[in-house]
């Protein structure tokens, strides 16, 4: 078997490693400093040698945990619209199938999930797939993907190609590909390439902790496989697929044309959420912004407690005979000290607290503390606190607004990313659901109302007022006419019944400007829930008819 293989597709993973190895490494800083973990090696050590505590103010969690609640709270929701008259109805019916899909895959979890890395270290991923006919969506850790260094697409739809590297145990790799189970038995780890510990994760650390245990052998040559699932473009421009473990082809081959499952062959099945992107095009998360602020915070707030805790002993020679043990008295609640005939009543020797040092430091902690706010947006006000300096509840909101304003680019970002997630689902739902089905609409009032999808269904003819003519031939409402309806997002509340989520898709469509208003004024009143509305649909329907015949409304059209 060939070691340390080079064919073209690790050539494009080698040069995403190259490209994005500072940046990579930078990244897990980043998840440190949200964890709590701090303080540098060096540093430490000099806390050591001074006998201070290494205290931490984790505002870097505070701050994320913060910006990722304004924004999930206030994220959108998904609405469908057709692309020509007549199909609010049944973009409302795909709507509620596509949030049924969202449910079952536990959609939202894991794109919040997704978000937090982003907010973190700059880049979130979501992976959208498909098995036995069945949309589901995943978060994956940023450390299993890798992507075109040249994209430049702000959901990297540009991209040459992204490739998610995965470990697999090695029995269950086999299971899956059968027709390749003797090269997978003999696969080494030296057969993965020159980059084999660039993926500084979970894996690693559970293999490093557990590869001595006598009861699970997981060392580098053990029971774990690295799989690489890798998508590209080719020269025909449409996005092909290649599954290989070091220089075995699981699926597809090197040279050859390896399409793609997917019908759309222009859909990767990764979507980012990038937050911000430095210079060079890398990802960057907000930690990144404070980190500096975060250590100086840490650092003051140490020496702050440390000086709160200690004295200074000024002292002339033969004042004392130990000065070790006057340094731990000194550290001590009930010290005593010792000090030779005469050195208090000569004044030889001076205890005192740097009470001018504690209040320099405590306002510098508050000062860092401020810095950090307004680098994120997350001020007093959004945190719930009201500001030292607001005099009222209209300044209070208007600090709020302030801080959410400055996360607007995020905001941006992360509904880019949901719309582009929607998409790819709707292309799957559209290639995948082939047979009868039904979704479902689960009211606040807990009522819940199905539609049906793939059958047969009873129509009804309307005049172009809107009014009911009687039952038109039945039709198939086929899944697959989802792939002609768009995805916008719109902030809307919860729907008790299929006519409120009905009406709010009208009312989209109205300002969208789709709809006429001699057809949208009935559809708005139809879905009203109003105990009398023929009365008012009359009207309207007069209303209508004298306003197309020149007449004044109220009175009927004048004859043809």
């Amino acid at each position: 078997m060939p070691r340390n293989p080079e064919h073209r597709f690790e050539s494009m993973t080698q040069q995403a490693v190259e490209y994005q190895r500072p940046w990579r490494n930078g990244n897990t800083r980043n998840y440190e400093f949200y964890d709590g973990v701090q303080w540098s090696a060096d540093d430490l050590l000099v806390l050591e040698d001074r006998g201070q505590h290494p205290t931490v103010i984790n505002m870097c969690r505070a701050q994320i945990d913060m910006i990722a609640a304004i924004q999930i709270e206030s994220a959108a929701d998904m609405i469908m619209v057709g692309r020509a008259q007549g199909d609010e109805e049944q973009a409302g019916d795909f709507t509620a199938l596509l949030r049924q899909v969202e449910d079952e895959s536990r959609y939202r979890f894991h794109r919040n999930l997704a978000f937090m890395d982003g907010l973190k270290g700059g880049v979130g991923w979501m992976h959208i797939g498909v098995t036995d006919k069945k949309v589901w969506v995943r978060r994956r850790p940023w450390q299993e993907i890798l992507w075109d260094p040249y994209s430049v697409g702000p959901v990297m739809e540009d991209a040459a190609f992204q490739a998610r590297q995965y470990w697999m145990d090695r029995e269950m790799a086999m299971k899956q590909w059968p027709a390749k189970k003797s090269e997978l038995e003999e696969l080494d780890m030296d057969d993965y390439g020159p980059h084999q510990d660039d993926f500084d994760s979970q894996e690693k650390d559970v293999q490093s902790a557990l590869a001595n245990k006598p009861m699970i052998t997981l060392a580098n040559n053990g029971r774990r496989i690295r799989i690489t699932e890798h998508w590209y473009r080719e020269d025909d421009g449409d996005i092909h697929r290649v599954v290989y473990a070091g220089p075995i082809f699981l699926e597809g081959t090197e040279d050859g044309k390896n399409p793609s499952p997917f019908k759309n062959k222009d859909i990767y099945p990764f979507v980012p959420f990038v937050a911000f992107r430095d210079r060079h095009g890398n990802p960057m998360g907000v930690i990144a912004f404070i980190i500096s602020l975060q250590e100086l915070l840490n650092k003051v707030n140490s020496k702050y407690l440390h000086t709160l805790s200690s004295y200074t002993a000024i002292f002339e020679e033969g004042a004392i005979d130990n000065v070790d043990e006057l340094r731990h008295q000194l550290a001590q609640p009930d010290s005593a000290i010792r000090v030779n005939d005469g050195a208090l009543r000569d004044k030889r020797i001076t205890i005192e607290k740097q009470a001018s040092e504690l209040v320099h430091l405590r306002d510098m902690i508050q000062v860092y503390i401020q810095m950090i706010q307004r680098v994120t947006g997350v001020n007093d006000s959004l945190l719930g606190f009201g500001s030292t300096n607001a005099r009222s509840a209209l300044q209070e909101s208007a600090r709020s607004a302030q801080g959410t304003a400055m996360q607007t680019s995020i905001m941006d970002h992360f509904g880019l990313t949901n719309q582009r997630i929607s998409e790819v689902m709707i292309s799957l739902i559209g290639q995948f659901y082939s047979e009868k089905t039904q979704a479902r609409i689960l009211g606040t009032d807990g009522q819940t109302e199905f539609r049906q999808f793939n059958d047969m269904q009873q129509t009804a003819m309307v005049d172009e007022f809107g009014n009911f003519l009687g039952e038109g031939e039945p039709k198939q409402k086929s899944i697959k006419d989802i792939l002609r309806f768009d995805v916008i997002f719109k902030r809307v509340t919860p729907f008790t019944s299929i006519r409120e989520h009905q009406l709010a898709m009208i009312v989209e469509v109205v300002k969208a400007g789709v709809l006429p208003p001699q057809v949208a004024g009935p559809l708005i009143v139809e879905n009203l829930d109003l105990p009398n509305k023929e009365p008012i649909l009359q009207a309207l329907s007069e209303f209508y008819a004298a306003a197309a015949g020149g007449g004044t409304p109220g009175q009927a059209a004048p004859p043809m």
